[in-house]
């Protein structure tokens, strides 16, 4: 995402005129950048340049970044950033309260990725910059997952000149420096090093993160030790090497062993290019951080159900902690359940809205109504719920019993305050909220 470009700022599951988002914002070449805003509504650009967090690996075959319809930009659950061409695109959470206030986005992603927001609350409000609060993020959280696969190693070209031979003899500098023989053998070797490109690239991102405040409070708290590994490996950083080492590291890393660095790897990149202002030259090549509001909804949730040890959360990436329709097959993964008593399918969707005169009217696909039906029935459960945010404070609606066992179906209303002065207010509304959630699955 170039610094140089203003970005155009939407909203998830929202649908904005393309003619009023470009003038609102300002943007020039309006006709250029109104189509580059199709391009990206059709599956035809390289997108091997986003990260995702989702349940999917990818977007292909999965969802498009946002839809164009009759002049309109559609967005869906995506959330985050990304640059193309000469366009800037930043995707806020619905319940965003301004172009840069998304606490909700903020709190999520805290609590997802295991980040102490307490320590951050008067950095986020003095740095304003979500962009740069993701990055960090997802560097902390890459940081710790590669370094617990160990400090990454590979093969080395190494010459040394001494009495202990144990490679291939340099016959050339053998005649050079040792004639007449003094004793030593000039020889080449192949040695593990862990200062490599790899580990220098982390390097140079440290260095150049110490320079911002919420990144020095992350560092004291949350990868102090992991800091001092990688500088102590990197003996040879030099700060002048940067652009060399951001040119060595373009290549995405494959690794049997050492796979969590591929996704640190990119998040270095893409922190140091922000820096540098060196992005991909390809005309189709699309870049930046997108979370599927799906996948981050549920891993919040989860963060908030794990105390009760009762709920079992399912996860179907992994293929673990699923139920059977049928006795041998047919193997589901409902999001939260506990056997004979609930069921819960976390929805980042709007569920429920209001109509002119003022009434609830629920939208729930037919798919999801048999979903969450024959989880209900192979669990015997007495509640199923709908579980979803929303800024409506409606709590729990029960929509009706199911037949033949006694069920309650219905959906409960998670509220995500929106009026909040500051990160530290939207704290402390929005445990209110995880309180009544818990109270709810307390009751039998």
């Amino acid at each position: 995402m170039n610094n140089n470009i203003k970005p155009l700022i939407l909203k998830d599951n929202s649908i904005k005129d393309i003619d009023k988002l470009l003038k609102d914002y300002n943007i020039e070449n309006f006709q250029k950048n109104k189509k580059i805003l199709k391009e990206l509504s059709f599956n035809t650009v390289d997108t091997d340049g986003i990260i995702l967090f989702s349940k999917y690996k990818d977007l292909k075959g999965h969802k498009k970044i946002f839809n164009i319809e009759n002049n309109k930009v559609k967005t869906n659950n995506l959330m985050g950033f990304i640059s193309y061409k000469d366009l800037s695109i930043k995707i806020n959470s619905r319940f965003a309260t301004s172009d840069d206030k998304d606490y909700f986005l903020h709190y999520m992603l805290c609590k997802v990725f295991n980040i102490n927001i307490t320590s951050l609350e008067n950095s986020i409000e003095r740095e304003n910059n979500t962009f740069e609060f993701v990055l960090y993020i997802l560097f902390i959280y890459h940081l710790k997952r590669a370094l617990n696969q160990g400090l990454y190693k590979k093969y080395k070209r190494v010459e040394y000149n001494d009495s202990r031979v144990r490679g291939v003899i340099n016959f050339n500098k053998q005649i050079r420096y040792n004639t007449p023989f003094n004793g030593k053998i000039s020889y080449t070797t192949r040695e593990y090093s862990f200062d490599n490109e790899i580990t220098q690239l982390i390097r140079h991102t440290i260095e150049y993160l110490k320079t911002k405040e919420i990144f020095n409070i992350l560092a004291q708290r949350e990868i102090k030790d992991y800091i001092s590994q990688i500088i102590e490996a990197t003996h040879s950083y030099n700060k002048r090497d940067r652009v060399s080492i951001i040119n060595k590291n373009i290549k995405k890393l494959n690794h049997p062993y050492f796979y969590e660095y591929e996704p640190l790897r990119s998040i270095c990149i893409k922190i140091l290019r922000r820096e540098t202002f060196k992005y991909e030259s390809s005309k189709n090549k699309v870049n930046g951080i997108l979370f599927d509001g799906a996948y981050l909804w549920e891993e919040y949730l989860a963060t908030v159900l794990k105390e009760n040890k009762n709920i079992i959360h399912s996860e179907n990436k992994k293929s673990e902690k699923g139920i059977r329709l049928l006795k041998t097959r047919w193997r589901v993964y409902p999001d939260f359940y506990e056997k004979n008593n609930i069921v819960l399918d976390a929805k980042y969707k709007k569920l429920l809205s209001q109509n002119e005169e003022g009434k609830y009217v629920l939208h729930i696909k037919a798919q999801d109504k048999h979903q969450i039906v024959s989880y209900a029935y192979t669990l015997d459960a007495k509640r199923a719920y709908f579980l979803y945010p929303s800024n409506i404070k409606t709590k729990k609606k029960i929509i009706g019993k199911l037949q033949n066992i006694d069920c309650d179906v219905g959906v409960f209303s998670f509220y995500i305050p929106e009026n909040c002065s500051s990160i530290a207010s939207f704290k402390s509304q929005i445990g209110k909220s995880e309180e009544d959630l818990k109270k709810e699955l307390k009751k039998n």
